[in-house]
């Protein structure tokens, strides 16, 4: 088993990295302190470091520089976590010793797809007794499927095959594209199937690759996660583009492997050289950068780099330094959106929203953070915070007079935390709130990958004396069975169905169903994005229990809403 010694400062980043490494049988240790790291490396003899950049006491650099000129250390092969995406310092790291970097935020396979090429690389080393070799470009572990080209010997680095290429071949005007691959759903192959599976997969789909290109003299390379092609020189981009493209296509046909037929699909990013950078190691990083982006864009086609691209990767990863900063710093504010109760007229629940209000930036929309959020992790971390502050202001107004309930959102990532019981436990003691003025909100997506983890879970927190939500009902594809399977007190008809129902009468017949079968079922409903007086009527006509929306109210700040709720008691 191999050992990972982590060394990041952010302690709820560390031990999620902790969890990854154990979960994919690693054995990891980690601290946040970087003179505490620079012990466990000459203590411990890790096989691998992942080591943030940031460190308070001792940043990555020094650190990186002692573990180098340290002969008890100097061979563990090293990889910098690192939010900084200027050229200066990556160059720093790889000019250092390092063996690799990855810019937050990275997805876990980039990270185990780097862990495993240099672990590769280390055992190879120590079989073949080689000494071991500090690079200055990010390594890349070589293995060439193809190359009509430059008919040269596979042992030749890839860097010294772009050269040729470069010498020989290049042309004035042309441009040498490098695109970088990554294929989809091979880690869910490997778990279902077994890591044979994933691997004729992969092999599978260079062989596509090598196929469709052909006599071109195109060099092929794979690092085990990704595959990277350098085509021929063109003078065309798009021509090289439509080259990627056309792979892309043929890799989405599926694979016929182990009796199975699977499909896959793959993205990709493309830089050119001179065009986009004269550097080797920055085109693929600029490639690289590209990929990203391919990523998170739905339709499968190859994102070329341009700089763009690196401004609004410099600009994401600037607002996730800003949100960690508002995790510590109180720049976040719950917003309430007051929710009326139908039959008395009343104003007494609400439903939290948080609010980012930055400095420089003002108000940040929560559309703009909130997925940054969920990708970084740092949900999690501003979930807890919710409800934590969500309970401390309820329990002052509880103590008021004000028979007040409250719902906070949680999301996929914060449900699926094993302490997630035991920390509204704990925040429920803390400030003292009765559980009933808790509702905690789940939409329909967090409990499609784990229904019957999700129904324990579920279960745990009914018997904390909470009430349970399920938000945006109708827009999921088994909304019934989970009315039937899971133990929820409200439901929330999605404002989809909630817009001008008085005069749709579609969306009119839909929402009288829905009341009335949650009412059988014993259950309260909750209509949100009502604004106008007619959609209201027709609610309050067929027995909805509290709507929310613009009518009767926007989200509104702590103070407002406990002015509202006077007016309801006087």
């Amino acid at each position: 088993m191999n050992k990972i010694l982590v060394i990041e400062d952010n302690r709820i980043l560390l031990n999620s990295l902790v969890k990854l490494l154990k979960c994919e049988s690693f054995e990891a240790i980690g601290t946040t302190k970087g003179q505490t790291g620079l012990e466990l490396a000459r203590t411990e003899k890790p096989d691998l470091i992942l080591c943030d950049l940031m460190i308070p006491d001792l940043d990555g650099y020094a650190i990186l520089e002692r573990i180098r000129t340290d002969e008890t250390t100097a061979e563990i092969p090293f990889i910098c976590l690192t939010g900084a995406s200027d050229r200066a310092s990556l160059r720093r790291i790889m000019e250092l010793g390092a063996d690799d970097y990855l810019t937050k935020p990275y997805s876990k396979s980039e990270l185990l797809g780097a862990m495993q090429s240099q672990l590769k690389k280390r055992t190879r080393n120590r079989i073949l007794n080689i000494p071991y070799i500090h690079p200055n470009l990010p390594s890349i572990d070589v293995k060439i499927f193809h190359d009509n080209l430059t008919k040269i010997d596979a042992k030749i680095g890839l860097q010294d095959r772009f050269n040729l290429l470069l010498l020989n071949h290049f042309k004035p005007g042309q441009n040498i594209p490098i695109a970088l691959l990554s294929l989809e759903r091979l880690e869910e192959y490997k778990n279902s199937f077994g890591a044979e599976c994933s691997r004729l997969l992969f092999e599978g789909a260079i062989a596509r690759i090598v196929s469709h290109l052909g006599d071109t003299g195109s060099i092929i390379w794979s690092n085990g996660e990704q595959i990277g092609i350098l085509l021929s020189p063109v003078s065309n981009r798009q021509e090289a583009a439509e080259k990627i493209r056309e792979i892309l296509a043929i890799l989405a046909e599926p694979f016929s492997l182990l009796n199975y037929h699977l499909g896959t699909g793959g993205c990709a990013g493309m830089a050119f050289y001179p065009g986009d950078d004269r550097s080797w190691e920055r085109i693929l990083g600029k490639a690289n950068i590209a990929l990203h982006h391919a990523r998170q864009q739905p339709s499968p086609r190859p994102v070329i780099y341009t700089d763009d691209l690196l401004v609004n990767t410099k600009d994401r990863l600037m607002l996730e330094s800003d949100l960690r900063h508002a995790l510590t710093e109180n720049e976040l504010i719950v917003y309430y959106q007051p929710q009326l109760d139908l039959s008395t007229g009343m104003g007494m629940s609400a439903e939290a929203l948080v609010r980012w209000k930055n400095a420089k930036r003002g108000l940040v929309s929560p559309g703009k953070f909130l997925p940054l959020a969920e990708e970084t992790g740092l949900i999690i971390e501003l979930d807890n915070w919710m409800i934590e502050e969500v309970c401390r202001q309820a329990k002052i107004w509880q103590d008021r007079g004000f028979n007040i309930s409250v719902s906070v959102n949680l999301s996929a990532l914060q449900f699926c935390q094993r302490n997630l019981c035991d920390r509204v436990a704990e925040i429920l003691e803390e400030t003292g709130l009765n559980p009933e003025n808790l509702e905690l909100e789940l939409t329909e997506s967090v409990l499609v990958d784990d229904p019957e983890g999700a129904i324990a879970t579920l279960q745990e927190l009914k018997a904390l004396g909470v009430r349970l939500s399920l938000d945006d009902f109708g827009t999921g594809y088994s909304s019934l069975s989970y009315l039937q399977q899971f133990p929820f007190d409200i439901l929330k008809i999605d404002r989809c169905f909630i817009h001008n129902v008085s005069e749709n009468p579609k969306n009119a017949a839909i929402v009288c169903s829905i009341i009335q079968l949650a009412h059988t079922l014993g259950l309260k409903v909750i209509a949100e994005g009502v604004e106008n007086e007619a959609d209201k009527l027709f609610l309050q006509n067929h027995r909805c229990d509290r709507i929310q929306g613009y009518w009767f109210s926007r989200p509104i700040e702590a103070d407002a809403w406990e002015q509202m709720l006077y007016q309801n008691c006087a």
